[in-house]
């Protein structure tokens, strides 16, 4: 398998580099296993309180079936069948991802190595599709936003968070001038990043009704997740995420007290991105439709 760099020297494109790199770099996740058990009552950073926003905003009923496209090592969606109580599907290009998402599989919920421009599912499959930083990473972002579309049934709704291509002044703008790439750690291509009017008009093409287009993320909120990202890269070079009841009781104190202040943080260091948003700047934006 090779390195990081020499996925990147090498100049590997699409699909295949996408998937080497995610199978040797999966995302980190503070003690798992407790975010699984909690569901989404406890949220970590301030896209978690986000994203809860927006999947409460969809309605979602028990038994609903949802589809995460993109959903990696599988947690995520874990915690979304453990609180709204819905049945659940995963699909990802990497199989090292998929491989350690099984262990959460239940008869509520499973997991599948699969290609988001060529989704295994019938027309008019599920009530939910999601798409939680996906799109970024994909050559065919159109057939993607296709298939994504197809599996949907009408009425359903499809929820999705991007990278925003315009991202003048915003932290990671001036990180950059400062020389730290902090895409290249993720595999992100820049080429690749969407305007939100694209993704916009590629939906309505597809039938998609737009309910809400959102900028998310330029400085204050993308700060506070970073440092809460830090503090979780030290917890496990200090080995803290390993099962034994003191390192349990930890991160159970550490994922409260990131909850607590997550839950409280958001609104206000929003409204201080407000000049960003105003002007078309942010990391990234939330598109919630709904098929006709």
């Amino acid at each position: 398998m090779k390195s990081k760099q020499s996925l990147f020297s090498g100049r590997l494109e699409g699909k295949q580099f996408q998937e080497e790199f995610f199978d040797e770099h999966p995302v980190l996740y503070p003690w798992p296993d407790l975010l699984v058990k909690a569901g989404l009552a406890k949220s970590y950073k301030l896209r978690e309180v986000k994203f809860k926003k927006y999947l409460d905003l969809l309605g979602i009923k028990k038994n609903d079936k949802v589809l995460d496209v993109g959903c990696g090592q599988g947690i995520f969606l874990a915690r979304i069948v453990k609180t709204y109580e819905v049945d659940g599907v995963g699909v990802d290009i990497s199989k090292n991802s998929i491989r350690s998402a099984k262990q959460w599989e239940s008869s509520r919920l499973r997991f599948r190595v699969a290609d988001a421009t060529k989704l295994p599912f019938p027309d008019k499959s599920f009530n939910y599709v999601l798409s939680f930083d996906l799109l970024e990473h994909i050559q065919d972002q159109s057939k993607a936003l296709s298939e994504m579309v197809r599996v949907l049934k009408p009425g359903g709704s499809l929820l999705i968070h991007t990278i925003n291509q315009n991202q003048d002044y915003t932290w990671n703008f001036w990180l950059a001038k400062l020389g730290v790439d902090i895409y290249q750690r993720v595999a992100h291509q820049k080429n690749l990043f969407l305007k939100p009017e694209w993704v916009k008009k590629e939906l309505e093409k597809e039938g998609v009704r737009m309910e809400k287009l959102e900028l998310f993320n330029a400085f204050s909120t993308l700060i506070f997740d970073e440092i809460i990202m830090i503090l979780i890269a030290l917890f496990k070079r200090l080995n803290f995420f390993s099962p034994s009841r003191f390192k349990t009781s930890i991160g159970k104190a550490f994922l409260l007290i990131a909850d607590l202040f997550s839950r409280h943080c958001l609104q206000p260091l929003e409204v201080l991105e407000y000049p960003w948003r105003r002007w078309g700047y942010s990391n990234s934006f939330f598109v919630l439709g709904r098929k006709r």
